[in-house]
């Protein structure tokens, strides 16, 4: 759990970002289109605030997998553990069921070895928004398992700069600059860039890297402009250029894979924008909303890639094309206890190779997704139930219709609240699963003939809150039929065919959060129970890589205008493991740190102790293998973390700003 508040909050029934505004003690979330307070809402979505961004931005200012590891309920998994990438689980869900968007919008597309989290800085970010669990009927065919929506800051009436300076004990540099200031005429608008480094390093004289190396440059534009009667239009563009590489060090020349190469050069840019025009909304003469709004969005993204992967006798070369564009138009409106939406979207998911090797097949794709929605919310008479139901219908190219209802429901009691949510969702299934994008995006023998994957949801919240006390407790569920599964081959072609397991995925869990505050101090506490099995024909058996139980204990003494001095502890407990030559179960661990910041007028200095009881896989096990496994890797999958205790220190500069931007930091 992560150590301020994660408040319940709920988002709309379209990919737009949940435009939450701070009045006093209490938010209320715009993008419903009912400016009800965020406890009258029906749908349970958790929001990482900013001042919880501003503390893991000291932890990790080049990406944001620390804000996301350390909160309640996700699990970042590593999906190579020669690039390093990692996939966003929530609730034990596969990471490829999450939706990652910014503002709304599908930016970030598809990252080969799931590497989109790792080259996002959080700098600009303003709150996080998480969707648990199946949110089909809410998103589409990409959000089976949830939805992560990255909120940009808005800009303040005076002008703004910030920069950080940060480097680690492991060999990596961040340099990351910020700055807002208002244009004129209603416009304002915001810059970011960053330059971050890390060098390879061999932590336990294998000969393997560890730790890969890369050099990564990102920048991002926004341009923002508020009207009357609600008007508003946000304009996005950004790039993002990474050389990665993993793989063997140099110098060990004794050893059987040396000169094995696992890289990726990677090219990204961007760009999209959000206009909300306010409209009347009548038929036959009658309104039908007292205030209504038409929502256009779209956005581009265009990737390239160059991936190299294999002993340097055999290396192979790839060279692809990843595009994902989107488009959107919905109408919102209030009328009485009713906030009612209806819109349509479309979605184009493409892949393009341009060299394979014989005698593989391309993993070449084209998914075009057109869908409408229906969204109504009413709040009954009497005690103020809440009711939501949405659905949504897909049109999806190749797999055909799918219809994704959810309905939700809220019962407020005074300090007490309970939420419940069942929906039915799909997830459209591409060729870039992980273990296909770890061992080098080649090696399919036959044409993908995959199916739809599907499945369904529910979850059960209870919170309540009491002056500073307050916890919060959720029973989850889902299921999901026709997982989609890579089939190593066998003989002296090798490769790999792709196909859906028979039977089902099962997972059922639960989440417990307490927290108290006291002065200037703030304790958190949080535990995670995850039972996911998956049921075939013929046995049952535990999902590979997903632990049972996972806690943490977060104490902060937090004074704005002096620092912050926090302690960490999670524990993340037992995994089955599948495949690994070593053992079948995974230790359990216990991660702690330290973080410290003193403030002066104008600039901070920080230090970061992380993973201060140095746990690392290779402790234990060695990460080569004796002989590569059949998709031709030499290295086991990560399953604990790699980097052993790194300390990382640096300074952070503020220019300008307001009053209220200096409080609020």
């Amino acid at each position: 759990m992560s150590i301020f508040s994660t408040a319940l909050a709920v988002t709309s029934f379209l990919t737009a970002p949940a435009d939450t505004v701070l009045i006093g003690e209490e938010i209320r979330v715009q993008s419903t289109r009912s400016g009800r307070r965020i406890e009258e809402q029906a749908t349970r979505v958790e929001v990482v605030e900013r001042e919880e961004i501003e503390e893991k931005l000291l932890m990790r200012p080049g990406s944001i997998a620390m804000l996301l590891a350390e909160t309640g309920g996700i699990f970042l998994q590593s999906t190579s553990a020669g690039l390093g990438g990692s996939a966003i689980r929530i609730q034990g869900m596969p990471g490829r069921y999450t939706l990652l968007l910014a503002d709304g919008l599908p930016l970030y597309g598809g990252q080969p070895g799931g590497l989109g989290v790792l080259q996002i800085p959080p700098v600009d970010l303003e709150s996080v928004e998480i969707i648990k669990g199946v949110a089909s009927a809410l998103y589409g065919g990409q959000a089976l398992g949830g939805v992560v929506n990255l909120r940009a800051r808005r800009p303040g009436d005076d002008p703004l700069a910030e920069f950080i300076l940060n480097g680690t004990s492991r060999g990596g540099r961040d340099l990351v600059g910020y700055a807002e200031t208002p244009l004129g005429g209603g416009w304002s608008g915001s810059v970011t860039a960053g330059l971050h480094q890390q060098g390879a390093r061999d932590l336990d004289g294998s000969g393997w890297a560890d730790l890969p190396a890369h050099d990564r440059g990102t920048f991002r534009a926004r341009a923002f402009h508020e009207g009357e009667g609600g008007r508003r239009t946000m304009v996005t563009a950004g790039a993002m250029t990474e050389d990665r590489l993993g793989g063997m060090v140099s110098g060990v020349s004794s050893l059987p894979n040396q000169g094995f190469r696992d890289g990726v050069d990677t090219r990204r840019f961007d760009a999209g924008a959000h206009i909300r025009i306010p409209v009347t909304v009548s038929l036959g003469g009658a309104s039908l909303a007292e205030i209504a709004f038409l929502d256009l969005r779209g956005s581009a993204m265009e990737g390239r890639f160059t991936r190299t992967f294999g002993a340097q006798s055999g290396v192979v070369t790839t060279r692809g094309e990843r595009g994902v564009r989107f488009l959107e138009a919905s109408v919102s409106g209030l009328k009485g206890a009713h906030t009612w939406v209806v819109g349509a979207a479309l979605q184009d998911d493409e892949l393009r190779h341009r060299d394979v090797p014989a005698p593989f097949f391309p993993l070449d794709f084209r998914h075009s997704v057109p869908g409408v929605f229906v969204q109504d919310e009413v709040r009954l008479p009497g005690r103020g139930v809440t009711i939501a139901g949405s659905l949504r219908v897909d049109r999806h190219d190749p797999f055909g219709t799918e219809v994704s209802p959810r309905i939700s429901a809220l019962w407020p009691g005074g300090e007490w609240a309970v939420r419940a949510s069942v929906g039915r969702g799909f997830f459209g299934p591409t060729t870039l699963l992980d273990e296909v994008e770890t061992a080098g995006l080649v090696g399919l023998r036959t044409p993908a003939t995959l199916s739809a994957e599907r499945g369904w949801g529910g979850a059960l919240d209870v919170g309540a809150k009491w002056g500073a006390f307050e916890w919060n407790a959720v029973a989850f569920t889902s299921e999901v039929q026709n997982e989609a599964i890579v089939i190593p081959g066998e003989g002296a072609v090798g490769g790999f065919t792709l196909g859906n397991t028979p039977g089902q995925t099962e997972i059922r869990g639960a989440e417990f959060m307490v927290r108290a505050r006291a002065a200037d101090f703030t304790v958190t506490g949080s535990y995670l129970l995850v039972d996911a099995v998956r049921r075939g024909p013929q046995a049952t058996s535990p999902v590979p890589r997903t632990p049972r139980h996972a806690a943490g204990l977060v104490g902060v003494w937090e004074e704005h205008d002096r620092g912050i001095l926090g302690l960490e502890l999670y524990y993340t407990g037992r995994q089955p493991l599948e495949g690994n030559p070593w053992r079948d179960e995974g230790r359990g661990w216990l991660h702690a740190g330290i973080l410290g910041e003193l403030r002066m007028d104008g600039w901070s200095a920080f230090v970061n102790l992380e993973n201060l009881l140095g746990v690392r896989q290779t402790r234990w096990d060695s990460l080569l293998r004796p002989a590569p496994d059949p998709l031709g890797l030499p290295v086991t999958e990560a399953w604990a973390p790699l980097e052993g205790f790194t300390l990382n220190a640096g300074v952070r500069i503020r220019l300008g700003g307001g009053p209220e931007e200096h409080d609020h930091h």
